[in-house]
């Protein structure tokens, strides 16, 4: 497996096109094992377009228009993906709360029975799971051959401010998600903090050879974050559901279920931003240079990164 991450001692766009490419490949194939495995391939193929989506994100500057483009394109085949997934991680959010709520295990257990009975009702059925895969490989195949079109920088020191750019935007728009999710609590804000974690988890992965040390533990800590995020949401969709009236439950099971998940959401609201404010408080500072400094060296795999290039603040 090819090293999932840009080498300093190659030019920046042919590191974007191979990291992108390989990305693509990897939609694909997991496309094509949907075929025989749907719940695995279709994971595969939403957790590779997350990665594609990422590594976008971080080069946006370079080329806004084939950012949109891509970015619009991939988003709209994740959703096409999500509803048979997103029923499935609904019996996933009872199965960890009956593990921290023992005492709810009957009310749970009855709530799971209901929650599989929907779930195989939303899963899609042979016919229409060829039709999007097809379709899926197709998309597949376009964006492949509109990579040439893709403009990126040449130089050391134009790839360092477009990567720099990349990491703030990303970590300005978890900040933003952040300062409106502590204000009005909104299931949205979480979200959009959860994708924001996911990229920047992504992003730097990708900088690992670039960036200065401490990258694992970030990353460590980024990925925990993240987890907790998508149990935040899973919880979120469940109690709109049981809101909903959707499901056959009598009112007094349907109240306590209601309390019950509301305040698990509240109590990983709470620790969630906490987690957030730790890794996000601080600025990313004196990036370009540091990138900058590490594309115009040779790669070195023994090599220690110029200490006074300072470390992620995460």
């Amino acid at each position: 497996m090819s090293r999932r991450r840009i080498a300093p001692d190659r030019p920046l766009a042919a590191e974007a096109q191979r990291l992108l490419g390989n990305d693509i490949d990897a939609i694909a194939d997991g496309l094509l094992l949907a075929r025989e495995n749907r719940d695995a391939g279709l994971h595969d193929a939403r957790k590779s377009i997350k990665k594609a989506r990422a590594l976008l994100k971080l080069l946006r500057a370079a080329d806004p228009d084939f950012y949109a483009a891509e970015n619009i394109r991939l988003r709209d085949l994740a959703r096409s993906l999500a509803h048979a997934r997103d029923a499935a991680a609904l019996v996933e959010a009872v199965d960890r709360l009956a593990l921290v709520r023992p005492r709810r295990a009957k009310a749970l257990g009855d709530l799971r029975i209901l929650l599989e009975q929907r779930r195989d009702v939303h899963v899609i059925d042979d016919a229409a799971l060829r039709t999007l895969i097809d379709e899926g490989l197709r998309r597949s195949a376009q964006m492949r051959r509109d990579m040439d079109r893709w403009q990126l920088p040449a130089g050391a020191e134009a790839a360092a401010a477009i990567l720099a750019d990349g990491v703030r935007a990303n970590v300005r728009r978890a900040k933003r998600s952040m300062k409106r999710a502590g204000g009005r609590a909104a299931d949205e804000d979480f979200h959009d903090l959860r994708k924001a974690v996911k990229a920047h988890w992504t992003q730097l992965g990708l900088l690992r050879d670039l960036w200065p040390t401490k990258m694992g533990k970030a990353r460590v800590r980024l990925e925990a974050l993240g987890e907790r995020l998508g149990e935040h949401n899973d919880l979120a969709a469940l109690l709109a559901l049981l809101r909903s009236r959707e499901l056959d439950l009598k009112r007094s099971r349907r109240t306590v279920l209601c309390k019950l998940v509301a305040r698990e959401k509240a109590i990983l609201a709470k620790s969630t931003l906490k987690t957030a404010h730790r890794l996000f408080d601080d600025r990313p500072k004196r990036l370009r240079r540091a990138f900058a400094e590490h594309l115009q060296a040779p790669a070195s795999p023994a090599a220690e990164p110029p200490r006074a290039l300072g470390a992620p603040h995460l």
